[in-house]
């Protein structure tokens, strides 16, 4: 049934913000912007566009695109997934420049398109000339996507879209929290990784690149843009390619990688289980820990009954708060840079100061030792309306544009605290603590 990835489309609050950190630091160029300003971006390969952003409040995936053959095999795709219980949706044009598409939903929610496009023989990464991909995303090859039922999820993966099982992931008790997925005759490892997750959630996207040569590029250029790659390079033991990882514009974890393990023959390849223990399973080079913000903690069982009802009550006190959307950046000493002359903390004191007085500084300051030393790091709470416009903001800080620290930025919401006010009508004296 399944090829290929065609593309993957995701909401974004600022998309217009998102499309330009894309191409102007990930490799990718502006292929169309939508009426409803949905942005459109082409890869450095064969597809009229692979990566696309939709307007929304709320961040998340919109839908992932596969291709299949032809029109014949979009109509029997339909059949099949109308017959084993999936409810489709027949849609004649519903992106710019698209063929006539069925969409549906996996059981943990994830919208799923089957259309018709570019049908190639061989993985797209493989049939690329290298001198248009020397360095930047060529196709999508796989999507990573979460849910608390992993094993609905999976079955689901078989029995409606036809994957096959290229290897899975274990707790040492048994509990799997990884499976990923292949479309048969395909020779690529997976077109799919299911996550067992809280809730029903995006968890990544991967960018296959063309060569060795070209990733190597590609790090060089994304560390120069400004683009903090926060795992990687590492080879992965699934799949036992060499991947690094960083964050969109948007805020979405983004893979790029090469070399992926190819499988030649369906009928006799023979799935491997790995564990979490296993050192070499998430990275053969040891080269660290992913980042706890994409992997999550280690996986839970299930809520019992009385865990339920706490979980619930928990969660509407949290609907109670201020709940007010921010953005944190660290920023960090570049331990290959000498200190910041005192000009430069002087500009960075004067950018500080107006970007208060402008409204978009909430709180700022330096990390300190006991003694009340600065230790070089800092940290900014700014206000933007996405991580790319906040990322924006805090790169001008003259001290991030001479790269003596490396600015990293995350989403925030403000729960609790409490801020006292004294103020003294006689003398018109105020103290905040």
């Amino acid at each position: 049934m399944i090829k290929r990835v065609n593309y993957l489309a995701l909401k974004a609050e600022d998309p217009a913000a998102a499309a330009a950190f894309a191409a102007e630091k990930l490799g990718y160029s502006l292929a169309h912007v939508g009426d409803d300003g949905t942005h459109y971006l082409r890869a450095n390969g064969i597809d009229p566009y692979t990566l696309v952003y939709k307007q929304a409040t709320e961040p998340g995936l919109h839908h992932i695109s596969y291709l299949v053959e032809n029109e014949t095999k979009l109509a029997l795709a339909a059949e099949h997934l109308t017959k084993v219980g999936v409810s489709v949706e027949h849609v004649d044009a519903p992106e710019w420049n698209h063929a006539p598409a069925v969409r549906f939903r996996t059981p943990a929610g994830h919208l799923i398109e089957l259309t018709t496009g570019i049908h190639t023989l061989l993985p797209v990464a493989s049939i690329v000339e290298p001198s248009a991909a020397t360095s930047g995303p060529v196709v999508c090859d796989h999507i990573g996507l979460g849910a608390p039922d992993l094993d609905t999820e999976v079955t689901f993966a078989f029995e409606a879209l036809g994957l096959l099982s290229s290897s899975r992931i274990h707790t040492p008790d048994g509990l799997e929290v990884m499976h990923f997925l292949r479309a048969p005759g395909r020779f690529l490892y997976h077109c799919l990784v299911d996550v067992r997750t809280p809730e029903p959630s995006f968890h990544h996207y991967q960018m296959s690149l063309k060569s060795v040569d070209s990733f190597y590029a590609t790090y060089e250029s994304l560390k120069s843009n400004g683009v903090e790659i926060q795992w990687g390079p590492l080879r992965h033991g699934p799949g036992h390619n060499i991947a690094l990882y960083f964050q969109d514009g948007a805020g979405y974890w983004c893979e790029y990688s090469v070399e992926e393990e190819m499988i030649l023959d369906d009928e006799h390849y023979a799935p491997r289980t790995w564990t979490i223990d296993d050192p070499h399973v998430i990275d053969e080079w040891q080269t660290g820990p992913p980042p706890v913000a994409m992997m999550g903690p280690p996986p839970m069982p299930p809520d019992n009954p009385d865990q339920e009802a706490i979980r619930k009550e928990v969660f509407a006190r949290v609907g109670q708060m201020i709940n007010t959307r921010l953005y944190v950046g660290l920023s960090k000493v570049n331990m290959t840079s000498p200190p910041p002359p005192i000009e430069v903390i002087h500009a960075h004191l004067q950018w500080a100061l107006k970007l208060e007085a402008d409204g978009a500084l909430f709180a700022a300051g330096p990390f300190v030792d006991d003694a009340g030393s600065m230790v070089g790091d800092g940290l900014f709470i700014v206000r933007a309306n996405s991580n790319a416009e906040a990322a924006e903001i805090l790169a001008q800080d003259p001290i991030h544009r001479g790269h003596y620290r490396d600015c990293t930025v995350y989403g925030w919401t403000l729960h609790e605290g409490k801020i006292n006010v004294e103020f003294n009508l006689s003398d018109q004296r105020y103290s905040l603590r």
